[in-house]
């Protein structure tokens, strides 16, 4: 297997020799024939990889525009929830992994660590989640699923032997943050014995991401790399409110929508540092990412409504139409991870967020803000990955913590996350996974938040490998 790879001290994972076969002959790189002296660059896109992009791309189409996180009013606060780079395998291991390298899986957080991705690897991932909302007098339960990732990778540059990749590259789509909740409260207004009023807040949407990753080789043992995303997408905010007098004869609801949209780049440099196997068998990586803060420019739409109680606007008439900016904070990870090359490893990875000053702005109105921070340990054993006669075996098992501390003050307090997750990785066809992570977890207290939210989390994915954009070559 370290032959095979030319990379001593990397986790390879659920394989049994079989597949293994698929990449070496003799314990070397063999490519259909005599090898060919020089750099392997692009050689072309195989007709499969549209069959298989096309179906993956309409379904994320149609994800995308139905489905929704469950609602939660934490989402509410500044740009909304966070949803990271974690892939399904990582969330196994309760999000870590910035300095875990992998062969048969992108690392979507730390991009210079693709150049130990030999293989073209596909990957599409969706998440369900259900949250138990409670305050001191009253509890609600919501659910929701949505499209978590679709990311292509690839060597785009290897050694001309073969034996290691120089550059590896991928690209993908996933949301950045997220915003869903919802709102009501009714009550009579003060002074007045007989006019009710009903109140109605609601936002939905979030910040996507488009982006295009790579990593390159500087020595053996040392990688850098530099994602480069492109943020876009909106978020629609609704104010609503509704007297209700009986001696009122027409009722209308009167109601304040709002649009941000946001549209700017942003960069992400990463490195990694493998240090050689100890005694060859266990391996020991520094893995780290940052990602610059920066104010994106952003469209803010604000208009006003009136409605009659059947929902149709009886008057219209735009209050704000301009152009403003959105400032997004500092976001360092850094990570160790140690394990056995074949068998298995561990992963501490600890975030810090920090934005610039000490509020958020988002549209209309201002957030306070902290230093954000998360702590997440992980582990993933896999038995055998070279058993023939157990399907149990070549399973890769997951699981982790993580404690984690957001940016935004709720209450004018610090809101805490802690969760536990686990995950295996399922082995279908030679190479590729399907791939299962569950958290459990709890956000805030309501003695501190005002708000208590347990929630549920189910990830699902699909990892596939193949040998795309290799030439072929006949003996």
């Amino acid at each position: 297997m370290k032959d095979r790879l030319k990379d001593p001290g990397i986790k390879h994972g659920n394989r049994s020799r079989a597949a293994a076969n698929v990449l070496k002959t003799n314990g070397k790189p063999h490519i259909c024939g005599p090898k060919i002296p020089g750099i392997t660059l692009l050689p072309g896109m195989p007709k499969k990889l549209f069959f298989f992009l096309i179906p993956a791309l309409l379904v994320l189409t149609a994800l995308e525009s139905r489905g929704q996180a469950a609602p939660s009013p934490f989402s509410g606060f500044g740009l909304g929830e966070f949803n990271g780079s974690a892939l399904v395998n990582n969330q196994g291991m309760a999000g870590s992994g910035v300095s875990l390298p992998q062969v048969w899986y992108l690392n979507n957080i730390n991009p210079a660590m693709l150049v130990y991705n030999r293989l073209t690897s596909f990957h599409a991932g969706m998440i369900f989640d259900q949250r138990r909302l409670k305050t001191s007098t009253q509890s609600e339960k919501t659910t929701g699923g949505n499209v978590s990732y679709l990311t292509l990778g690839f060597p785009a540059l290897t050694k001309k032997d073969n034996s290691a990749v120089l550059w590896g590259t991928a690209i993908g789509l996933m949301p950045y943050t997220s915003v869903n909740y919802k709102i009501e409260s009714t009550g009579t207004i003060a002074g007045s014995q007989e006019i009710d009023y009903f109140l109605e807040e609601k936002a939905q949407g979030g910040f996507n991401s488009i982006y295009w990753s790579n990593g390159v080789r500087i020595t053996r043992s040392l990688s850098a790399g530099l994602k480069a995303s492109y943020l876009f997408s909106s978020v629609i905010s609704n104010y609503s409110n509704l007297l209700n007098q009986p001696a009122q004869l027409y009722r209308y609801e009167i109601t304040l929508n709002e649009i941000v949209t946001v549209r700017g780049g942003r960069l992400s440099p990463s490195f990694h540092y493998r240090l050689d196997s100890i005694k060859g068998k266990y391996f020991l990586n520094i893995g780290g990412t940052y990602e610059f803060g920066d104010k994106l420019n952003s469209d803010f739409f604000q208009k006003f409504e009136r409605k009659n109680v059947q929902g149709v606007v009886l008057q219209t008439d735009s209050l704000q139409s301009k152009t403003a900016t959105l400032t997004f904070p500092t976001i360092l990870t850094a990570g160790l991870s140690f394990g056995n090359a074949d068998r298995w490893a561990v992963s501490a990875d600890y975030t810090l967020t920090k934005f610039d000053g000490n509020t958020n702005r988002i549209g209309a109105d201002s957030y306070p803000v902290t230093d954000g921070s998360r702590l997440a340990i992980g582990a993933e054993i896999t038995p055998d990955s070279r058993s023939l006669t157990s399907l149990l075996k070549r399973i890769t098992y997951r699981t982790g913590v993580s404690m984690e501390k957001s940016p935004y003050l709720v209450g004018g307090k610090t809101l805490e996350d802690l969760g536990i997750n686990f995950g295996l990785s399922l082995p279908v066809s030679r190479i590729s996974n399907l791939d299962f992570a569950v958290r459990f977890g709890k956000r805030g207290e309501i003695n501190t938040n005002g708000l208590t939210e347990n929630y549920f989390k189910v990830y699902f994915g699909v990892t596939y490998n193949d040998q795309w954009f290799i030439k072929s070559r006949f003996d």
